[in-house]
């Protein structure tokens, strides 16, 4: 995530990396409105794309 964000122009000054869990966590943060960007594999089970 830091060499994606460095390539891009963004210095570590202008945001913070929080550590949320595995795949399921890191999408469950995402789209509870929590965090801004994560890494996330590809779709593969079914509980990616629910929205609880």
């Amino acid at each position: 995530m830091r060499a994606m964000l460095t390539d891009e122009g963004i210095g570590p000054d202008a945001y913070a990396l929080e550590r949320v869990g595995g795949v399921q966590e890191r999408h469950h943060a995402i789209v509870s409105g929590r965090g801004d960007a994560t890494l996330l594999g590809p779709p593969s089970t079914p509980w990616l794309w629910r929205r609880d």
